[in-house]
């Protein structure tokens, strides 16, 4: 179970943040990491507290320089699994069936118009900064 936090749109948006100095993308990375820590964060206050052991699973990664945060659960295939069935429930069938528990899915949600608001004001300030006005 992922949760993905990275700039879509348009191609032309994306290559335009790309040529952006470093000095610029520092801001948009500072907002991806904030909302990426965020969200691990509140996927772990809302993980099933029944041992604990799905919270300890949930952690986060920064790719690509700051421009892409990752919220995952599990490291290994057993973990995943697990984290997996908690999240969309299981059918019946061995092991029983379980309801569905999400925790990654639901802090996405919480915390996606908060980044979105993040997002535009590091573009804005990263785009005002690159036309020498910031």
């Amino acid at each position: 179970m992922r949760f993905v936090g990275q700039i879509q749109g348009s191609r032309r948006i994306r290559q335009q943040l790309r040529r952006l100095k470093v000095e610029e993308q520092t801001e948009i990375a500072a907002a991806i990491k904030k909302s990426t820590d965020e969200t691990r964060r509140v996927a772990k206050v809302l993980a099933p507290e029944l041992t604990g052991e799905t919270r300890d699973f949930i952690k986060s990664k920064i790719y690509n320089g700051g421009m892409k945060g990752v919220v995952y659960a599990g490291e290994t295939r057993p973990e995943k699994d697990k984290a997996y069935a908690v999240e969309f429930g299981r059918k019946p069938g061995v092991h029983g069936s379980t309801d569905p528990q999400s925790y990654i899915r639901r802090a996405q949600s919480y915390i996606a118009k908060k980044h979105k608001g993040r997002m535009r004001r590091a573009m804005n300030k990263a785009i005002k900064r690159a036309m020498g006005n910031g």
